[in-house]
């Protein structure tokens, strides 16, 4: 180990520039960075974190892993190192990744999939993706030094834009069309689309094709979601059912019994299928659902496509939920929010190192006037987990992460939101949901886990009209995106009256201001995006 701290200090990653060891979190580390050390980085086997520490006042608010280090003998393109690269990758987490051996130092690009070289044997390369190779008493280049990843201008170094100087350098520049969320996005997009172009072959309504979709991929992130020992929370149902995973289900006709199964598990109602839906999925082909879950080609661009690039346990929740947000109804006045909006924002209003002040009590209530897919709601509950364990640890000194009757006890009482849409309610129950199953362990899943379905929680409804009916609720946070188009979206004079306004209050009866104002009657705390000419002008 001096070893390695002697090469990472030629390019000052030390201790006081953010390097922290995970099998010793220093003492003097920061809760957000221990916090990651144990949920994400020790899952990877990584050996230790450069983090980007930020300061506000000369004092730390929260840390921002930039670099994984691993510390052992790895080979290049071998099975392990695919694996580590496909939970990196998905967890959309770190710009690179150091293997660092007894005699060598290889860095890797972290922010783009394996290339796939062989589609029909599901191989994979990460060759191209090597930015360093080079023998650690050589090893002195500055461009991985802490400095830059501490001024966030990693991806910003000219060698990354110059294909002449550096080629290598250039391939691997950062591009959103590289990200899992992109990809992933892109593929289901299309995947919906020949799906709804194919309605007369299904025979099954749009709507529920979207419903299909959706609880294929929590049912992909439940397939994902593997122990120490490999084993995932479906076993039980498929060796019942004689399938090894999902889509031969759907292949053997079991798509039914499969969903009635899960829905007798988790109760909730999350797996739940009226007789009508239920009555056309019999009658339907399912076949291009299970092409879908096997997917080795992008039926959109006819490239390579393969989940093998993927690691649904890594991938972030919140980009789920982002996900499903393109199914929604696209309306005028209703902007999709980026996840690395969501997450800038909740890190403003829920930063980390406000733990003990916000959440002592496991009470910091949270609603979003217009939720669509509960991309912000998730976000904040997540943020809620990570401050109960926290607190935990600066009152124990033990790390825990919470477990399910926590998780579901935090989810009930401080979550909450409406929107006019019933496909809405739908998707941010579903992202609610994985988010909660996010942080169980396969056995806690079988262990007599009751799904709440959130009836009370997420209510389908006109916001103004839900807040006549509510009035004498308090939230610490109102947070959201709500739509800024004021045409087909009347508000009346009786539900304005609540927060002692009119609608001539408003200049060009701004959509958008009617919920600022809204939200400040029932928000301590609120965070709403807004179009600036309604506010500056």
């Amino acid at each position: 180990m001096n070893r390695l701290k002697k090469v990472l200090s030629k390019i000052h990653i030390t201790t006081a520039n953010g390097l922290v060891f995970c099998d010793r979190p220093d003492k003097n580390s920061y809760p957000d960075e221990i916090y990651h050390i144990h949920e994400k980085a020790k899952k990877i086997d990584a050996s230790a974190v450069l983090f980007r520490r930020f300061y506000e006042e000369g004092e730390v608010t929260h840390s921002k892993p930039m670099v994984y280090i691993y510390y052992k003998n790895l080979e290049t393109n071998s099975k392990e190192h695919k694996e580590i690269h496909k939970k990196i990758w998905s967890a959309c987490e770190i710009d690179v990744y150091f293997i660092v051996s007894d005699t060598t130092i290889n860095i890797f690009n972290a922010r783009k999939p394996a290339d796939i070289i062989d589609p029909i044997e599901k191989k994979l390369s990460l060759e191209n993706l090597c930015l360093v190779h080079e023998t650690l008493e050589k090893f002195e280049d500055q461009r991985f030094s802490a400095l830059v990843f501490g001024k966030g201008v990693f991806w910003e170094q000219d060698d990354f834009f110059d294909n002449i100087k550096n080629p290598n350098f250039f391939r691997n520049k950062l591009s959103v069309i590289n990200t899992p969320f992109q990809r992933l996005l892109e593929y289901l997009i299309e995947v919906r689309k020949q799906l709804h172009s194919s309605t007369n072959q299904l025979s099954i309504a749009p709507e529920r094709i979207d419903k299909l979709l959706i609880i294929c991929i929590l049912i992909k992130f439940l397939e994902d979601k593997k122990d120490e020992n490999g084993r995932h929370a479906l076993e039980k149902i498929y060796k019942t059912e004689k399938v090894t995973d999902f889509a031969e289900a759907i292949e053997g006709g079991k798509f039914l019994s499969v969903l009635d199964e899960l829905a007798r598990e988790f109760n909730g109602n999350i797996f739940y299928l009226s007789q009508t839906e239920k009555k056309e999925i019999e009658e339907a082909n399912l076949n291009l659902i299970a092409d879908f879950l096997r997917a080795n080609i992008d039926i959109r661009t006819k490239e390579l496509f393969l989940w093998e690039q993927y690691s649904f346990n890594h991938l972030p929740v919140e980009l789920i939920s982002s996900i499903y947000e393109n199914f929604l109804p696209r309306e005028k006045g209703i902007v999709y929010t980026p996840p690395f909006l969501v997450n800038f924002l909740i890190d403003e209003v829920m930063p980390l190192n406000k733990a003990q002040k916000y959440f002592s009590k496991e009470q910091f209530k949270i609603f979003d006037p217009a939720c669509g897919s509960g991309v912000f709601l998730v976000a904040a509950y997540k943020r809620l987990l990570q401050w109960w364990a926290i607190n935990y640890f600066q009152e124990k000194s033990e790390f825990i992460l919470p477990d399910k009757k926590v998780c579901q006890r935090i989810l009930v009482n401080n979550i909450y939101g409406v929107d006019i849409h019933p496909t809405a309610r739908l998707i941010t129950v579903f992202s609610l949901t994985i988010s909660l199953l996010d942080r169980l362990e396969p056995k806690e899943l079988w262990n007599n886990l009751k799904l709440n379905n959130l009836q009370e929680n997420i209510q389908k409804d006109n916001f103004f009209k839900w807040a006549v009916n509510n009035k004498g609720k308090k939230f610490d946070l109102v947070i959201g995106n709500p739509p800024f188009d004021s045409k087909k979206k009347a508000v009346t004079e009786k539900q304005l009256e609540l927060f002692g306004i009119n609608n001539s209050d408003f200049p060009n009866n701004n959509f958008a201001l009617k919920f600022f104002e809204g939200a400040m009657f029932f928000g301590s705390i609120v965070c709403l995006i807004l179009p600036s000419n309604a506010l500056l002008y």
